[in-house]
């Protein structure tokens, strides 16, 4: 009977250590997606070239290459794409290049990717 009672007493720990472990990863995380960074880029005053983008959290690391052509996206190609479950969230360049803007619509589930894709 001891041996149940600290059995599931160190069940317990763990499970309170689980939660507490979770708890701070989401709150990480949320403060990943709050650091991103948007900028507002006005595209009449940007050069024909090609620009390199990266942008990262804990669990989503991208770099892009942008072409730019008479102020217009006119390519982006994703060189690097870490991620999870959110290689989905890449169809949204295409957006990006027919708005010319980063302001964009999001992938529902590959959120994370979406935003830092846009970023």
């Amino acid at each position: 009977m001891k041996k149940l009672v600290m059995i599931l007493g160190i069940i317990g720990i763990i499970v309170v250590a689980l939660i507490g472990v979770v708890m701070k990863l989401g709150e990480a995380h949320k403060n990943e997606m709050k650091a991103l960074r948007y900028e507002v880029i006005d595209m009449s005053k940007v050069e024909n070239g090609d620009y390199e983008g990266i942008a990262e959290t804990t669990l989503v690391k991208v770099t892009v290459m942008v072409t730019v052509f008479d102020h217009q996206i006119t390519d982006i190609v994703i060189n690097r794409h870490d991620n999870g479950k959110g290689q989905p969230a890449e169809i949204i360049v295409q957006n990006m290049i027919e708005q010319n803007n980063w302001e964009v619509d999001g992938v529902s589930g590959a959120t994370t990717s979406s935003n830092v894709i846009k970023s």
